[in-house]
């Protein structure tokens, strides 16, 4: 109520006037009616960070593309198609990622590995600049589940630190292109102060055109490894610089019948062709576009 009432007023008496809100990556016990205050909103702002807090029993990525695990099913995929599901449109939604990661002492050079310890969030510079003399190229791994980079070192014991670098964001923002949502938010602007490459990245991925490759593969919102979600509901749009046809290969296809469908449109809405309404585990076969995009 009081959302409503505070934009009422503001978009009444100030012309102009924007109203948005930090929403969690996670909405804990619907604390937040997203359907109820969404057209009050002119932007959302989700907060896809801080799945593995300084109080996280295990050491994971702050804003891993997937989830780590299977028994915490929680990642920047899983948050976005949620917030789409409650049926917020597209272009108010702004994926909020961050430039810092967090760094744990750890049970073990292992993943996932239990911590022993608070975490300590580092900036994106810091991380770069090496300020605490650990960081090199030798111990600097990639977390192909949670597709997400980390480093780790023994100094009396374990420790992982947990970060964003432009190939994990690369990801995100690829992301937030195929869906066609608003755009993007850092936590926060200068955290890179110092190196250019996560602005130059912001430059390559909004600034031009995108197409992507004509040979990728796609995952649901669980990556390859673990379960998509439950109540997700979104729309994926993706184009390529060649002018087509484009074929669509399915490896591997386990919906629910009578509940999960998947619905390909030859174009670049809903609003094109439909050239397959699938449900069930059977993988569909010669599946191609007329031009260069499919949604």
């Amino acid at each position: 109520n009081f959302i409503l009432q505070l934009s009422a007023a503001m978009h009444t008496n100030i012309p102009g006037a924007e109203l948005s809100i930090a929403a969690p990556a996670v909405n804990w016990s619907n604390t937040f009616d997203l359907p109820a205050i969404a057209p009050a909103l002119d932007l959302v702002m989700v907060m896809a960070y801080d799945y593995y807090w300084g109080g996280s029993d295990i050491a994971g990525p702050v804003s891993g593309y997937w989830p780590l695990t299977s028994s915490f099913n929680y990642a920047v995929n899983h948050s976005l198609s949620y917030y789409q599901s409650q049926g917020i449109p597209n272009e108010k939604i702004l994926l909020g990622l961050p430039y810092y990661g967090r760094e744990w002492p750890v049970t073990s050079n292992t993943l996932p590995s239990s911590t022993t310890g608070s975490g300590t969030a580092v900036t994106y510079r810091n991380v770069r600049s090496n300020s605490s003399g650990y960081y090199t190229p030798n111990n600097l791994y990639w977390d192909y589940r949670s597709y997400n980079p980390y480093y780790s070192y023994f100094n009396n014991n374990w420790h992982q630190c947990f970060f964003d670098d432009t190939r994990s964001l690369s990801a995100k923002y690829d992301l937030v292109n195929r869906r066609n949502t608003g755009g993007i938010g850092i936590w926060a602007l200068g955290y890179d102060n110092g190196y250019a490459d996560l602005w130059n990245l912001i430059a390559d991925k909004f600034t031009e055109a995108q197409s992507a490759p004509c040979l990728d593969t796609l995952y649901d919102s669980g990556g390859p490894w673990w379960n998509y979600g439950d109540s997700e509901s979104y729309t994926e749009t993706i184009q390529t610089a060649w002018p087509g046809p484009l074929s669509l290969h399915f490896e591997q296809l386990n919906l629910e019948t009578g509940f999960d469908s998947l619905w390909i449109y030859d174009g670049l809405s809903t609003n094109d062709a439909l050239i397959a309404a699938i449900s069930g585990n059977e993988t569909p076969s010669n599946l191609t576009t007329t031009g260069n995009a499919f949604t």
